[in-house]
């Protein structure tokens, strides 16, 4: 649902050094930035594809013709981005 609807996530980064004998970490730098991430569009065919039944309610036809429909967007590299 996330990837379909997009948003923006923020990400900080910090960075230390040991100042002194006794080595004592300071914070040096800190650099906060927000990203910005488009809607997915996989995803969003994805949300549109679900009908609401679970795999319980599929038929043997259909279990089939999904799991060929999973493969081909794996192998295309749709899936999972």
């Amino acid at each position: 649902m996330k990837r379909a609807l997009g948003g923006k996530t923020t990400e900080t980064v910090k960075e230390y050094s040991s100042e002194g004998k006794d080595g004592v970490e300071k914070l040096v730098k800190r650099k906060v930035s927000t990203k910005y991430n488009p809607p997915d569009v996989a995803a969003v065919k994805a949300l549109f594809a679900c009908d609401g039944r679970g795999i319980e309610d599929m038929t043997d036809v259909e279990l089939i013709e999904e799991r060929e429909r999973l493969l081909q967007e794996i192998q295309r590299g749709n899936l999972f981005k």
